[in-house]
């Protein structure tokens, strides 16, 4: 089985405070611990020089087993309360979820 890739970047509204911020990015890291079947969980602010990010400023990868372990970790009540906090304080969210078909 392929390993899933759950690609996920966050646009905050311009009043979400650093605080806010702050706390956000603890709540979603704490979903590793919560959540069966998430592999990995590595995020942080945009970097990139090449001004391509189209407003959105945090980025974050999970990994997961299976295409399984990520429909469950969708689904599961952690992440439904993670996800309820969020949606208040972001203009958007990017996803992106691939399988490791062109591991190096």
């Amino acid at each position: 089985m392929k390993k899933i890739r759950h690609f996920v970047a966050f646009n905050f509204k311009e009043e979400t405070s650093e605080a806010q911020i702050e706390k956000i990015c603890k709540a979603f890291r704490s979903l590793k611990d919560e959540i069966p079947g998430v592999e990995s969980f590595e995020g942080g602010m945009n970097v990139s020089p090449e001004n391509l990010n189209m407003g959105f400023t945090w980025g974050f990868l999970l990994t997961f087993g299976n295409e399984q372990a990520r429909d469950e970790y969708l689904v599961h009540v952690s992440h439904q309360k993670f996800v309820a906090q969020l949606l208040p304080l972001i203009q958007g969210a990017f996803v992106f979820d691939y399988n490791d078909q062109f591991v190096v």
